[in-house]
């Protein structure tokens, strides 16, 4: 419809609803313009009710991840779409149906997915929008179907590697090992052979006292998994373990020799050791014997290698504290001795 302005003298004729302006009969005059008035019928939109429980994924692994069965019902208006947001309401995606998602490559976290039914017109319904920004006539769904996106990470392990004489009653702990870069709901630290038998779950790398484990190559990974993880118990392999979980990228390696193997030769003196670290061993003829000296997190202090059955390594410039010391007596025994330096 129009709306006019009308202006008229005394005596004008024909100014009845029904009539046509055409048919007035007097002096007068309309605006020169009117407004302009377009009355719709009114749209009713629902956004209908969804049918389906929760989703849960490992996601990250190149393995694809769709919901399936996401239904609506009850739901009506001329236009009709599928909006996927985070927790906050921000548009993530605009898929002509829920399984066409693949959320595997979305990263760790939660989203939403919704029915939205919405008359012509309706403006800013674009993705990185805000659902609460949205303008026109439109209805959600009652409720949405959440997605929980989960991607554990290992880490990045640093420490040893670790060389330890068992089996002769002192204690032989590892130190400094140290995870970094992990994330995740759980974390574990996890002892395994290397065939990947889980030896031990211990609460920290240096709550395991390697002494009574008896000769042999163990290694410390640490986990990081998602609830609902299965198969994590001692004597299984990480080969059967189901759910989502990733473990560190390295290990600890920790070699465990035999004390009645290298009970035989090896002397180092004193203890502690303030300018030198005297060794003392039978070599066999024609043989070499190899040294190193390592600090708790593995990195070499000093290694060498002589013809001799006695060395003396200079340590007046390396600083106070516990090292290790890994002797090889030339006939392929190794032994690993604690060694402190004042």
């Amino acid at each position: 419809c129009l709306i006019w302005h009308l202006s008229y003298a005394d005596g004008l004729e024909g100014l009845e609803g029904g009539n046509n302006i055409s048919d007035l009969y007097g002096c007068y005059d309309l605006s020169d313009d009117y407004v302009r008035v377009v009355r719709n019928e009114a749209v009713m939109v629902e956004g209908g009710t969804l049918s389906e429980d929760p989703f849960t994924f490992c996601v990250g692994d190149g393995e694809a991840d769709h919901v399936s069965k996401v239904s609506v019902e009850g739901a009506s208006g001329p236009n009709s779409q599928w909006v996927v947001t985070d927790e906050e309401g921000t548009i993530l995606g605009l898929p002509p149906t829920p399984e066409a998602v693949n959320f595997d490559g979305a990263g760790p976290g939660i989203c939403l997915i919704w029915h939205l039914s919405y008359a012509d017109g309706l403006e800013g319904l674009e993705g990185g929008n805000n659902i609460g920004d949205l303008s026109g006539t439109y209805d959600f769904s009652d409720d949405n179907v959440r997605v929980y996106r989960n991607q554990p990470e290992g880490g990045e392990v640093t420490g040893g590697p670790y060389e330890f004489t068992v089996g002769d009653g002192e204690a032989d702990n590892v130190s400094s090992v140290m995870v970094s870069g992990n994330s995740g709901a759980n974390s574990q630290w996890v002892v395994t052979d290397e065939e990947g038998t889980i030896l031990g779950l211990p609460p920290s790398p240096e709550a395991v006292n390697f002494d009574g484990a008896g000769p042999g190559v163990c290694l410390i990974w640490h986990l990081s998994y998602a609830d609902g993880l299965e198969g994590l118990e001692v004597e299984n392999n990480v080969s059967d373990l189901y759910g989502c979980y990733d473990f560190s990228d390295e290990y600890v390696r920790v070699e465990r020799i035999d004390a009645a193997a290298g009970k035989s030769s090896v002397t180092v003196f004193p203890l502690p050791a303030k300018d030198v670290i005297n060794l003392s061993m039978d070599v066999p003829a024609g043989k070499k014997i190899g040294v190193r000296l390592f600090d708790l997190a593995g990195n070499d202090i000093t290694s060498s290698t002589e013809r001799v059955n006695e060395k003396t390594i200079n340590v007046q410039r390396v600083p106070s504290g516990l090292y290790f010391m890994t002797i090889n007596d030339g006939s392929g025994k190794r032994v690993t001795k604690k060694v402190i330096i004042q």
